[in-house]
């Protein structure tokens, strides 16, 4: 009995240990053709606007807003790629069925789309993954510009709109591979220590 406590001590530190180290990373995919952006060449061409986040960063304003602060924000387009210098986010207002990229100074950028479907982002928690979502390009007549490294990016209209998100789980860091390994060395070394049945014989 005391072998069969330690072997389920021991299994159950290996599970705990097994744990992995950061959370979600999401990766956010915008396609479409942006008819009246400029900055440099990025107009009138077709582009994608590529967010990467991390879903342990997620935070919300009430039931209906979600933001996920971006480690890097860039854009493909014309053969060049933009990166975005100043810090954004990704938002989803499932009230008002909205999503967009925005500039933590606000005033610095933004992209802001509606789901063609009516409710498709209705029920979206803006962390998970999302099948590609035809959007429509929404504007109520407010625009700023995007800093980019290639210059600033004021993206005016776009058509053809796609969106999607993608989750791929952590990869454990190596400290947390050897405390894996410690722990299945714990319970090797538990039925290492069985006893072993020994079995008498007598003739009568």
């Amino acid at each position: 009995m005391k072998t069969v406590k330690m072997l389920a001590l021991a299994g159950a530190c290996a599970v705990a240990m097994a744990a992995p180290a950061t959370a979600d990373t999401i990766t956010y995919d915008l396609t479409g053709s942006f008819t009246g952006v400029n900055g440099g060449p990025f107009r009138d061409v077709s582009a994608v606007f590529t967010g990467i986040g991390n879903t342990d960063d997620a935070f919300s304003f009430g039931d209906n807003v979600t933001v996920v602060p971006l480690s890097s924000f860039t854009a493909l387009a014309g053969g060049l790629t933009y990166t975005f210098t100043t810090s954004i986010s990704y938002f989803v207002n499932r009230q008002f069925n909205l999503s967009g990229f925005v500039s933590s100074d606000i005033e610095r950028g933004f992209i802001r789309f509606n789901s063609t479907s009516g409710a498709g982002f209705a029920n979206y928690d803006g962390t998970s993954n999302l099948a590609p979502t035809a959007l429509d390009f929404y504007t109520d007549g407010a625009t700023s510009a995007f800093v980019t490294d290639r210059g600033d990016v004021l993206v005016t209209s776009a058509s053809n709109l796609v969106l999607t998100a993608s989750t791929a789980g952590a990869v454990p860091e190596p400290a947390t591979w050897a405390m894996m390994i410690g722990g299945m060395g714990v319970v090797g070394g538990a039925m290492r220590r069985r006893r072993s049945v020994s079995t008498k014989v007598s003739f009568a």
